[in-house]
């Protein structure tokens, strides 16, 4: 292995002259020097492509690409197609990350890792000066460990928490779905069962900002949200099974697809709750899935239910994704007309909901 690999870091931006600057400085000033920084230009109409020609001027490891506006996967497509590093890392143009992020993201690779996830430090307000809610990675594993369903199911389907041997991208020609939202949960999917072990860094060193104009800050509330995430479902099942990975991973599939219920729930009313079950219940049906996993769950669990079946299966769906019940859990719930972002356990949330009753 070569012993001093490149890294090759795509940043999308489209009209982001408020942090662009920000987010390439804190990437130009990384402690680990072996940079490919491919900046996508993606059509934008304000001060960006100045701000990335003043700085590539400067650094000569700032590759820019303009482009028409095709939206953020077709501009990390772009990067994708540009990259010759060893390893791939994505920031988004509003964040920013550590000086040494890297550096010990590198260290953790072997010939047999091919993804290091990181941990993420959500911030709000705007900068210089946000607030900050410090999330390190809430996956209950720490250093090397083999890729599984149960390693999996677990996980936070972003691109951008993690470091990617870009071998295993090219080798399986993983893309960004080019005009879909949540594009980062296919590409995970994509890329992620191909892993052999992924190494758990626990180092707080990618600084996500939430704000109201982000993707992020606006996706979580009505039927938009609801249908994108369904046809998210449809898509993943689709490569599962064209890709003859169908037969080795369509408990995971199906454990997802549950637990997304559950979750899609918190950004609706509660009268609206029933619908959502109905419309995952609805999907299980047209995919043609298994009614049942032998020891595990039905997928009755999707069917809306009264009484104690409407208390049990509303809030513990997936009894392998809450094996344990006191793990914190982050979420955003509907309340008052309003999106809420907290953090809770499920003990708590099982108490209040029966509080309630």
């Amino acid at each position: 292995m070569n012993s001093t690999p490149t890294i090759s870091v795509i940043i999308p931006a489209y009209n982001a002259e408020k942090t662009l600057r920000r987010c390439l400085e804190s990437i130009c000033a990384s402690t680990y020097p072996h940079l490919e920084i491919i900046c996508v230009n993606d059509g934008s109409t304000d001060g960006s492509g100045q701000i990335l020609a003043e700085l590539a001027a400067r650094d000569s490891r700032i590759i820019v690409i303009n482009q028409a506006n095709a939206g953020v996967s077709a501009a990390r497509n772009a990067g994708l197609d540009a990259a010759t590093g060893e390893y791939i890392a994505g920031v988004d143009s509003d964040d920013y990350i550590d000086a040494d992020l890297y550096e010990k993201a590198v260290a953790c690779f072997t010939p047999e890792v091919d993804a290091v996830r990181f941990g993420i430090a959500e911030e709000y307000g705007m900068p210089p000066v946000p607030s900050r809610r410090k999330m390190y990675h809430p996956e209950p594993f720490s250093g090397v460990v083999p890729v599984s369903e149960q390693v999996l199911e677990k996980l936070q389907l972003l691109f951008w928490a993690y470091l990617w041997r870009r071998s295993i991208i090219e080798e399986h020609h993983v893309r960004f779905p080019v005009g879909v939202r949540y594009e980062d949960a296919d590409f995970f999917m994509e890329t992620a069962i191909h892993c052999r072990n992924i190494c758990f860094l626990h180092k707080e060193g990618y600084h996500n900002w939430q704000h109201e104009d982000s993707f992020m800050g606006q996706q979580f509330c009505g039927d938009a949200n609801l249908n994108f995430r369904l046809n998210l479902e449809r898509r993943v099942c689709k490569y599962y099974r064209e890709h003859g990975l169908w037969e080795k991973w369509k408990s995971l599939f199906i454990h997802g697809l549950v637990k997304h219920c559950a979750s899609s729930k918190h950004y609706f009313p509660p009268a609206e709750h029933a619908a959502v079950q109905r419309a995952y219940y609805n999907l299980a049906l047209e995919l043609g899935l298994p009614r049942e996993l032998p020891g595990d769950f039905p997928l009755s669990t999707l069917k809306p239910a009264n009484g104690w079946r409407k208390l049990f299966f509303t809030n513990i769906p997936n009894t392998r994704v809450y094996r344990f019940l006191g793990i914190p859990l982050f979420h955003r719930s509907y309340q008052d007309g309003k999106v809420m972002t907290g953090r809770f356990g499920l003990f708590r949330k099982l108490r209040s909901k029966l509080r309630r009753r």
